[in-house]
């Protein structure tokens, strides 16, 4: 099983005293499982402002070094979905942001897990029969 990271995921495993549990469950799984996207990484980047230099340049190394990872891009199949999903969203009466819905996306399309803390707001895409499908690491 693959696990797209939504960036609270990788972000949590990028701070030196992250949850636990959610250490225990990113690293026990192996690094070709974890899918990392450009959304992820902008996000995480675009945080780093609200850190302190030597916490960023630590987290940073951090994540270079020992959260390895398979990168994956959007292509031609993943827009497809991404277009997919926010119809349905549009049918079912929620909009979904965008940057939410690549993730939605690519793991739809990679036949893989969305690992996110905030299944709430990603379920209604799963109630309306989209194939994704969630998991909290912070509930493992």
């Amino acid at each position: 099983m693959k696990f797209v990271l939504d960036s609270d995921v990788f972000i949590e495993a990028a701070r030196p005293k992250g949850n636990p549990a959610v250490h225990r469950w990113l690293f026990a799984l192996p690094p070709l499982a974890r899918l990392v996207c450009p959304v992820t990484l902008a996000e995480f980047l675009a945080g780093q402002d609200f850190v302190s230099r030597q916490q960023r340049m630590r987290e940073r190394r951090l994540a270079a070094s020992s959260l390895k990872w398979e990168w994956n891009g959007f292509d031609e199949d993943v827009a497809a979905v991404w277009a997919g999903l926010q119809r349905a969203g549009r049918r079912n009466g929620f909009s979904m942001d965008d940057n939410d819905c690549w993730l939605a996306a690519l793991a739809c399309r990679r036949g893989a897990r969305l690992a996110t803390r905030n299944t709430a707001h990603f379920q209604p895409l799963v109630d309306c029969g989209t194939g994704l499908l969630l998991v909290n690491p912070w509930d493992n």
